[in-house]
């Protein structure tokens, strides 16, 4: 790309890969998997940001970013990458997450305490969960879409809320360690898949800290010291063997590859903050994974 990437997802069914990256304006391209060819290459105005596609694989619910003040999202259909809609948001959108099941997608924006669910059939807002304590940044949740576990603003930690109710059910702080308050504190969150385990990662000390989510409330159970400095954002393989917590914009260091069982590192790949397994058999891709760390 010409830019810097700000997202990435991937279709099994249509073996395509999807990449926004940042130019003036934002742009995405889709690329058939099997052949590395490009299908499109389209313009999003005014940007792009960390977008994820629907459960049929058919809807790519795509943020403007956190560097405007657009509100809205876009949703763009993953075949042709024509905008079918704009769904209304609170200004400066920025993660997007899709369930892997079912029709729904969750959509942040960097000036709203609510996390909004989209029903993917009709791109109507149904209902929102929240209000967190401060604006939700990083977000996840397990795999029967009962729980969510979200970064805020101003606070070093996360906190959880049940998504049936919508209300906060903990707030969850990172002990035994000292933050610095200019930073983001916690940027990043992701969940095994087993969804047992919460990693969290941090924006002053050179760690990720992981918590036992198995049972509420929360526990912190370990921190992992990382090579590659401060974590900004953490995704995890498919089957759940190995997690990959990535560095801040910009960074060059390599990203540790940790083993999750051990919590050692085990490998180190080249910097991105932009990770998403895609498995192939045959020739064909049977499996993808997501950028972000969801319950299975």
């Amino acid at each position: 790309t010409t830019g810097e990437i700000r997202g990435i997802c991937a279709a099994a069914s249509t073996a395509r890969l999807y990449v926004a990256y940042r130019t003036a304006p934002g742009r995405m391209y889709a690329l058939d998997l099997l052949t590395d060819k490009v299908v499109f290459d389209r313009s999003y105005p005014p940007d792009v940001d960390r977008m994820d596609i629907a459960a049929d694989d058919r809807q790519i619910y795509m943020p403007p970013g956190e560097n405007t003040t657009a509100d809205f999202n876009y949703v763009i259909d993953a075949i042709t990458g024509d905008v079918i809609t704009k769904i209304p948001t609170a200004a400066k959108p920025h993660d997007t997450l899709c369930s892997a099941a079912g029709p729904r997608a969750y959509l942040e924006t960097v000036t709203s305490k609510y996390v909004s669910v989209v029903d993917t059939r009709t791109n109507q807002v149904s209902r929102v969960i929240g209000p967190f304590g401060d604006a939700v940044r990083p977000f996840v949740f397990n795999a029967d879409e009962t729980l969510m576990f979200a970064n805020v603003n101003n606070f070093f930690g996360f906190e959880v809320a049940d998504m049936t109710t919508g209300k906060v059910l903990h707030r969850v702080p990172v002990t035994g360690f000292n933050y610095n308050p200019k930073t983001l504190l916690s940027h990043g969150v992701g969940l095994t898949p087993d969804g047992k385990e919460l990693w969290v990662c941090d924006s002053t000390n050179s760690y990720i800290h992981v918590f036992n989510v198995a049972q509420l409330p929360p526990t912190q159970i370990a921190s992992i010291a990382l090579s590659g400095g401060t974590s900004h954002w953490v995704s995890f393989s498919i089957d759940g063997r190995f997690a990959y917590p990535a560095g801040p914009h910009g960074t060059t260091k390599p990203v540790d590859v940790i083993d999750t069982q051990t919590k050692r590192k085990v490998a180190s790949i080249p910097a991105s903050r932009n990770i998403v397994e895609v498995d192939f058999d045959g020739g064909k891709v049977v499996k993808v994974g997501k950028q972000f760390g969801i319950g299975r």
